[in-house]
């Protein structure tokens, strides 16, 4: 991984809360980031529903006051346990599959 992602402090911490640090490849994201793979894509889906609703309902579009409230309803209904789990799964990190891509997968677009 890149080093300036890298900190004694953190690895440290990590360390004391039994957390396991690893790096993934470059260019690997797409395929290896569970947010990425299972959990910003509903996220996306139910932000945009719920902007959708608030313009229908107010004549005002999204006020400042419920923006917050309403991303983090969008957000608790997307990053459910259920939804985190089935991401790390598909990205072949937990449980770990390495054959879950091809070189296929890897090659330029």
């Amino acid at each position: 991984g890149h080093k300036s992602h890298e900190t004694v402090t953190l690895c440290e911490a990590a360390e004391q809360h039994r957390i396991h640090l690893f790096c993934l490849p470059p260019h690997t994201t797409h395929c290896l980031q569970p947010l990425g793979v299972g959990c910003f894509g509903p996220l996306q889906r139910a932000w945009q529903q719920r902007c959708a609703i608030m313009m229908e309902e107010s004549s005002e579009g999204i006020s400042r006051k419920n923006l917050i409230k309403e991303y983090m309803a969008a957000r608790a209904e997307s990053f459910k346990e259920e939804t985190i789990l089935k991401a790390w799964r598909k990205s072949g990190i937990n449980p770990l599959n390495l054959d879950i891509f091809t070189e296929e997968d890897y090659a330029p677009s």
